[in-house]
């Protein structure tokens, strides 16, 4: 049980840090156009508008200025705790965990584009999360698999029933024939084909 816990903890790990990477880079991205178009602060200025009046007089007065910091730091936690089901999802099937991905960078898109003076270029920022998150997800997947991120050569490539999950027919072997080793295959199976034709005639003759 404790295995299996911490294995789950792990996917959990590569929803969050593909989702991480995905929000540092449009937030970079944002700085050097347009600051308030970065998926964190357009989502986090969308909540502190839909924040009914009182709950917003209530983090005044605990937190004083400091209360949007709150607030947004609040969406980050559950941003974060909601992207832990993409990679719980893409544990099986990558698709499932990418679709996670897309939801959270939609609504980061809808926050950006309902800002009073917002434009078609705050949506720089989300595409380049989203396909910065795709594929932070599908690299941090493949490496929790076990597979490799360079193709197999040479000795190390795999066979083609090998990867499509079927055992090499009898005999056969898992490295490319070259085109010297067929000839000498077809030379030989001449040579055998002519001395069995010789053998039948000489024991007819008999």
């Amino acid at each position: 049980m404790l295995r299996s816990l911490r294995h789950a903890l792990g996917w959990a790990a590569v929803g969050v840090l593909a989702t991480l990477v995905g929000m540092a880079a449009g937030h970079l991205v944002a700085s050097l156009l347009i600051p308030s178009s970065s998926p964190v602060l357009a989502v986090g200025s969308m909540v502190i508008d839909a924040t009914p009046t009182p709950v917003k007089n209530w983090a005044i007065d605990h937190f004083g200025s400091n209360d949007k910091t709150v607030l947004i730091s609040s969406v980050m936690v559950v941003v974060l705790l909601l992207s832990t089901s993409a990679g719980l999802l893409a544990r099986r099937r990558f698709r499932n965990g990418a679709v996670v991905i897309v939801v959270l960078v939609a609504v980061a898109a809808y926050a950006a584009l309902t800002r009073p003076t917002a434009g078609v270029e705050d949506l720089v920022p989300t595409v380049v999360t989203l396909i910065t998150g795709l594929a932070a997800l599908a690299v941090l997947t493949a490496l929790a698999h076990g597979r490799s991120l360079l193709p197999a050569r040479g000795k190390d490539a795999v066979h083609p029933n090998v990867a499509r999950g079927l055992e090499p027919a009898e005999g056969a072997t898992t490295e490319p024939a070259t085109g010297a080793s067929r000839r000498g295959v077809d030379r030989k199976s001449t040579r055998l084909n002519s001395s069995h034709r010789c053998i039948s005639y000489a024991v007819f003759c008999l």
